[in-house]
């Protein structure tokens, strides 16, 4: 960049930001459609609604594949590539969905739907009919009552079509637990996405040995989120 006839490199611009309190930070995209009117009653509702914490479940998917657990960037002496070992053809491809509470992931309710493995066999995505089992297996049983302010027992998720579904209410409902939609175009507003780029962050991290045993270092990567 050129200023007044002088010239800043990318490297002087970020440690003049750092030195004067800025961080260089994970960029969470936003939407033009938001509504601010969808935002506002969407807390409010939460707000009327859970009177502890461990009220709140989040549920969402994610999708994870090779690009996933690949590292992008690494130091080297100047003019030398950056390389590092990885297996290849040990493609990896499943959608997790995604249980999460003020502590983190729920470990026992969350589900991955493998895709494509060493390519084998490829599965049926998550469709209603997937999802629906998934509520009825996975999620319901970790539910609590509303009505005794149990824990988990005010279930949040985005408004997708596949969330849409009236089984899904119906399934949450027979529980004693209420389900309630997040504004739309707003994934700032649930916790959960942000947990899911930690989980990623450390695949990336971890990117050798998840080649290698990716289900146990997918399972290390939900717990590594924390209260």
């Amino acid at each position: 960049m050129t200023f007044k006839g002088m010239y800043f490199s990318a490297m002087n611009i970020s440690v003049g930001l750092r030195k004067i309190g800025y961080a260089r930070k994970y960029v969470y995209e936003k939407a033009y459609q938001q509504v601010l009117s969808d935002k506002v009653n969407f807390m409010e509702t939460l707000e009327a609604l859970i009177l502890k914490p461990e009220m709140a479940v989040f549920v969402d998917e994610s999708n994870k594949d090779r690009k996933a657990a690949r590292r992008k960037y690494g130091w080297s002496a100047q003019g030398t590539p950056v390389n590092y070992r990885s297996m290849f053809n040990m493609d990896t491809r499943y959608t997790l969905i995604g249980v999460a509470d003020c502590f983190g992931f729920v470990l026992p309710a969350c589900e991955v739907v493998s895709h494509k493995y060493r390519e084998k066999d490829e599965h049926k995505p998550v469709d209603a009919d997937r999802f629906v089992e998934f509520v009825e297996c996975c999620l319901c049983p970790s539910l609590g009552d509303f009505s005794e302010r149990q824990p988990h027992s005010v279930v949040i998720m985005d408004n997708c079509s596949i969330h849409l579904d009236v089984r899904v209410k119906q399934l949450i409902e027979a529980r004693g637990a209420i389900i309630v939609y997040s504004a739309p175009y707003c994934p700032e507003l649930i916790p959960i996405e942000y947990m899911f780029h930690q989980w990623k962050s450390f695949l990336k991290r971890n990117s050798v040995d998840f080649e290698i045993d990716w289900y146990t270092v997918h399972t290390l990567g939900l717990a590594s989120v924390t209260p």
